[in-house]
């Protein structure tokens, strides 16, 4: 109750009992009030380290997700580097697609080139083969023709010779006849 309280008088000493039965009840439900908010301030009070609790564990989950954000934005970082890495990769590759393209078409041109010219030394060199087996053909030929003439000479040398030695051997055996006889 704020301030004083004033009783009336009654009649025959005392005070009035209905403002005493009021300011009982007052007091009472004043204490009831009293309790009621101390009950209240209770539920206050453990509702507040509740809510503490719940915010000391809702500011370790911030920490938390922030430590999380962090490494994720880290991890967003290394990403951006591979990316960006991959793409210079890719432009690499994609470069030496092109060389390598460029390349192989510059080898198959000069492969062309290169069976073209070796199908023409083939052609060349298989016509100067030719030439030449023709040639030695002609050559063998010939030779063959001279052993033949020289095999005919030899044989008719050889019987040349056959005949000398036969006459020969009658004159060496006529020219002992002869010595023989003129010894005697």
């Amino acid at each position: 109750m704020d301030g004083e309280v004033f009783f009336r008088r009654a009649a025959f000493g005392g005070f009035n009992r209905d403002d005493v039965l009021r300011y009982v009840n007052s007091v009472v439900s004043d204490s009831n009030e009293l309790k009621t908010a101390q009950e209240s301030a209770k539920k206050s009070a453990d509702e507040a380290a509740a809510l503490k609790t719940e915010l000391e564990s809702k500011n370790s989950e911030i920490s938390s997700l922030k430590e999380k954000i962090e490494s994720l934005e880290a991890e967003l970082a290394k990403s951006a580097d591979l990316n960006r890495k991959a793409q210079e990769i890719e432009s690499k590759n994609a470069e030496a697609e092109t060389t390598a393209d460029k390349l192989m078409r510059e080898s198959i041109a000069y492969a062309e080139r290169y069976v073209e010219s070796a199908s023409v030394m083939a052609r060349n060199i298989r016509i100067d083969t030719v030439q030449k087996i023709k040639d030695a053909d002609q050559k063998v030929s010939a030779m063959l023709k001279k052993i033949d003439g020289l095999a005919d000479d030899a044989q008719s040398f050889e019987n040349l010779l056959t005949s000398f030695k036969a006459e020969f051997t009658e004159i060496t055996d006529s020219l002992e006849n002869e010595n023989v006889g003129d010894e005697k």
